[in-house]
């Protein structure tokens, strides 16, 4: 069985708006992507409106292994706002420790589900509470990344290491960078998600074209990808409590539309085997 890390966010602009908040690409411009449509992984799930906690749109997403999203804005980020994973509003948390707005996330991570990871374009990590409520001070993971995207797969983390163009870079869980890979999704390419270290696969969100890719780690070669109606893609990670990609979608000032897309290992495995996939990240 294939285990699979999904990467992505969506963004679907409302014209000026984005132009004036949106964390948009200079060069997003581009053709289709290779790789092909599979009716299970890609398809849509759901989707729900975020709003609050900022002046900026939204970017930043982490799932949590009990079931919610925690999301906030990539410029004048002031508090969290957590959803759970079928789009009911919970609480708004108060944010003290912010450096540039929370561009994307992770609910993995290798402190455990008592923790939550944002990437600020420096990576931070957050307590969490089970029930949905994350703390708002947080602290430095490590320094060396400089972006938009983090991920984790349970041995690396992957994270842009620059803006857009920039390769991502594989690091240990203290910030050494182990290599780097890039590839054609590179120039214009959003947030990172990643699940499990079998396969060597990463997802990433592209802001134009727009599309998902699982991306080959070592090689950078597409392996295949899905299109989604997006104009500003954000963050993106992957649901730990139900398998769904989580995808951002740039909307407007202090709003966001999240997607919620399906994947390899949402729909396609057996409760017991996705309960085995959990148990790693306990």
């Amino acid at each position: 069985m294939k285990k699979y890390v999904v990467l992505g966010i969506a963004v679907l602009c409302a014209g000026a708006a984005l132009a004036a908040t949106a964390d948009v690409s200079p060069s997003a411009v581009g053709a289709t992507p290779p790789g092909f449509y599979n009716p299970a992984w890609g398809s849509l799930v759901r989707s729900y409106t975020a709003t609050g906690g900022g002046t900026g749109t939204y970017t930043g997403v982490a799932c949590t292994s009990d079931g919610y999203v925690i999301h906030g804005t990539w410029s004048g980020w002031s508090a969290f706002t957590v959803y759970t994973t079928t789009g009911s509003f919970v609480r708004s948390v108060a944010v003290s420790t912010t450096t540039n707005g929370y561009r994307d996330g992770t609910g993995k991570n290798h402190l455990g589900s008592s923790y939550i990871v944002t990437m600020q374009l420096t990576p931070y990590s957050y307590p969490y509470t089970a029930g949905g409520t994350p703390g708002g001070s947080g602290t430095v993971l490590f320094s060396g990344p400089a972006g938009r995207g983090i991920g984790w797969d349970g041995t690396y983390y992957y994270a842009t290491t620059g803006s857009f163009g920039t390769p991502i870079g594989v690091y240990t869980s203290t910030g050494s960078q182990v290599r780097t890979f890039t590839g054609s999704w590179a120039a214009n390419l959003y947030g990172v998600a990643a699940f499990v270290p079998a396969n060597g696969y990463v997802y990433v969100a592209n802001q134009s074209p727009h599309y998902v890719a699982e991306v080959d780690s070592t090689s950078g070669s597409i392996i295949r990808s899905f299109t989604e109606p997006c104009t500003s893609e954000g963050g993106i990670d992957f649901g730990w409590s139900d398998g769904y990609i989580y995808l951002v979608n740039q909307t407007a000032a202090n709003s966001g539309t999240i997607y919620v897309y399906d994947s390899a290992l949402s729909n396609a495995v057996q409760p017991a085997s996705l309960g085995k996939l959990k148990a790693i990240y306990r």
